[in-house]
């Protein structure tokens, strides 16, 4: 808030304003004269670069990027995730994953973490996979588990009948998580 204060004075004062911000990708934005006095009171500059600064910080924090999908094993729905990030197997409440990274139970007790080097942890801090952003689980072994760009589940040259819908490359991390721990808890079982 400190920030906003400051950088509003600077833009009465001096009637424009320079702004650097470092986003998350190491690439620096530069707003030069993007508000200036004028502007602030005829137009909606400084609300846009305020929604900008905000965004930023949103996304530094997300280490998971997901929306709605269903994984569908032979073509039935198995697993469902709302936009919210709810998750139902079979109909029922599973749990919740969230954009930090956590995978909660539906008590909202954590069962594993996301790392920011895409590492799956338990509460103790022990690792499980690895999961890539595009999906691609990777348990040392090497053989990949990956996606296809139609969205179907291969272990090398195997399909696994598991397909996502709809298609959407920033989900694809978030259903080889749930596709992992699915296949580990069914072992145990």
């Amino acid at each position: 808030m400190l920030f906003y204060f400051l950088l509003l004075s600077k833009i009465i004062f001096s009637q424009e304003a320079f702004v650097q911000i470092d986003n998350p990708l190491q690439k620096t934005i530069s707003f030069y004269d993007y508000i200036s006095y004028d502007s602030v009171f005829k137009s909606n500059k400084l609300i846009e670069l305020f929604e900008k600064l905000n965004n930023f910080k949103l996304m530094k924090n997300n280490k998971l990027n997901f929306s709605a999908f269903e994984l569908k094993y032979k073509g039935e729905t198995t697993i469902k995730v709302e936009k919210n990030g709810n998750i139902f197997i079979s109909g029922n409440l599973l749990g919740r994953i969230t954009k930090d990274g956590k995978l909660n139970d539906k008590n909202e007790k954590v069962l594993v973490k996301m790392t920011n080097d895409n590492i799956l942890k338990d509460v103790k801090g022990n690792t499980i996979v690895k999961i890539h952003k595009d999906g691609t689980i990777d348990n040392g072994s090497g053989e990949y588990i990956k996606w296809t760009e139609k969205g179907k589940l291969m272990k090398e040259r195997k399909n696994l009948e598991i397909t996502i819908h709809p298609i959407d490359n920033n989900s694809l991390q978030v259903a080889s998580i749930l596709i992992f721990l699915h296949l580990i808890f069914d072992e145990q079982k």
